[in-house]
């Protein structure tokens, strides 16, 4: 039996309006709640981020995930801290297994460039996400 995978392709306005299209009411609730549209709360996580991934399944966009910069003050990690994000479409949902699989190999590169991260489903919005994501540091 073949596994199929992810695709994994720079986030652009095109796959933005496709998620937003598709958004998981789980991503909607969570949007709505942090007072944003859908499309607007995309494509604003895309231009704050550093870098930005759509992630496809037979060409439909399934999630897009990104990571850029936290302000923190003064931490002492030993190298700078990044916000962690992504918001899903209905398609994630219907084939998690290549999604998170490519969402873990985005995370540890990510890592290379923020070697402490917070995580959450759009920036600026509280750890509410945290149990959702645990899974993606394994």
């Amino acid at each position: 039996m073949m596994i199929s995978e992810a695709t994994i392709v720079p986030a652009t306005r095109e796959h933005a309006v496709a998620l937003a299209q598709s958004m998981r009411p789980a991503d909607v609730a969570e949007v709505e709640a942090a007072g944003q549209e859908p499309l607007i709360a995309v494509l604003e996580s895309i231009e704050r981020s550093e870098v930005s991934w759509a992630l496809l399944h037979d060409g439909v966009v399934g999630t897009i995930i990104g990571v850029g910069p936290v302000s923190v003050g003064s931490i002492a990690t030993g190298g700078e801290v990044g916000q962690l994000w992504f918001l899903t479409a209905h398609s994630f949902g219907k084939h998690p297994r290549p999604f998170m699989r490519a969402i873990r190999r985005i995370i540890k590169t990510f890592h290379t460039r923020y070697p402490c991260s917070s995580t959450s489903s759009t920036p600026g919005t509280s750890g509410r996400c945290a149990s959702r994501n645990r899974w993606a540091h394994g």
